[in-house]
């Protein structure tokens, strides 16, 4: 039995990784110094209360020897350090525990331990000997779509504990942080794995010119925009490709991307629109139309819908609004004014704010 114990140990210290190699050592040197530790950090309690064994085993009527009880510890380990569970005692709780922590860490060569109450009677001590947020987070999109769509997992804390977000009934989250500090890596992660579900869809909504923001901020808007607007395209197009370390063999997962859902992006603006020539009564003729460019093209091969509408009231005629060739690039506008059985019109009109919204369906 002792043999093949011993045997199940080496090889699983073996096959472990260097951290785990660590932990593994550290949790050893956890245990056989644990007795000897406790009394020291005032977590023991005396008993002084014989038993009732060594009531009748006491004969000669000399007095009995309080019995030092320590709490039983049971010690697991992972690649960051160790995890230990701790029975109280009566006047050895959570609040010994905790103030115990900071020398706990040193005698057990921990960055740092925390103390939790685990359940009633037994409390949680998680030491990290390495401190895991100095780690980058690998993260391996499987191409499944998420088990629980609102819920986004963002790592490790500091104590090496999943960390994750509940995201349902949340209307918006700003993400923002110095240069280099993950805020593209956080987008990245949630484009990968909330593409494969048909429940999600991404809409982005690009940066509108407005008389308070200068040509260089708008500038990197727009920049940082379409570099967005590539990388959702991306995941939309092929999940696979974008994905390479999502799985060993990429043709495993191809039918699962054709269940993603469609991402919309969408980019609004406003246009002063006034018509000078007379109504438009030939289909297909725009040589009077207006060009609008989009602030940022959006993905070659998108299927864009345009929503115009009259933001003001400046001539008693109602402003037909046209519109014609719409691409991932713009589209032609004009003011044609009403043109429908007896309710006709000469076509000319004063000039009006038209707002519009582009969107891919």
């Amino acid at each position: 039995m002792l043999v093949g114990s011993a045997a199940w140990w080496m090889v699983r210290y073996v096959r472990a990784d260097v951290m785990t190699r660590q932990s593994i050592r550290q949790a050893i040197r956890v245990r056989w110094g644990w007795k000897r530790l406790a009394p020291m950090l005032k977590l023991s309690a005396t008993d002084k209360t014989p038993t009732a064994l060594a009531s009748l085993a006491n004969a000669n009527g000399k007095p009995i020897k309080p019995r030092l009880l320590i709490p039983a510890l049971k010690v697991k380990h992972d690649a960051y350090g160790v995890i230990a569970r701790a029975q109280c005692l009566p006047g050895v709780g959570l609040q010994q525990f905790q103030k115990a922590g900071p020398h706990l860490a040193d005698a057990w060569r921990c960055t740092r331990v925390a103390v939790t109450q685990d359940k009633p009677g037994q409390v949680l001590i998680r030491g990290v000997r390495l401190d895991p947020l100095k780690f980058p987070t690998e993260h391996h999109p499987t191409g499944e779509p998420p088990e629980e769509t609102a819920r986004s997992d963002l790592g490790l804390h500091e104590y090496a504990q999943p960390v994750s977000v509940n995201l349902t009934q949340v209307p918006g989250v700003t993400v923002a942080g110095l240069p280099g500090f993950g805020k593209t890596s956080l987008i990245n992660r949630l484009l990968s794995d909330w593409a494969p579900s048909p429940a999600v869809q991404f809409a982005c909504a690009g940066a509108a010119c407005s008389p308070w923001v200068s040509k260089e901020v708008h500038g990197r808007l727009l920049s940082e925009m379409r570099s967005l607007v590539r990388r959702t395209s991306a995941y939309r197009a092929d999940l696979v490709t974008s994905l390479p370390s999502a799985a060993d063999d990429g043709q495993a997962i191809t039918p699962l991307t054709r269940r993603k859902s469609t991402m919309s992006f969408i980019q609004t603006g406003k246009i002063d629109l006034r018509s000078d020539d007379p109504i438009e009564t030939s289909g297909g003729n725009t040589s009077t139309f207006t060009r609008v460019t989009f602030p940022s093209p959006f993905p070659p091969g998108s299927n864009v819908v345009v929503f115009p509408l009259t933001q003001t009231f400046n001539g008693p005629e109602t402003p037909g609004i046209r519109v014609h060739d719409v691409t991932n690039t713009g589209f032609l506008i004009r003011l044609n004014e009403v043109y429908a059985g007896a309710a006709k019109s000469d076509g000319k009109h004063t000039t009006e704010t038209i707002g519009w919204l582009a969107a891919t369906v």
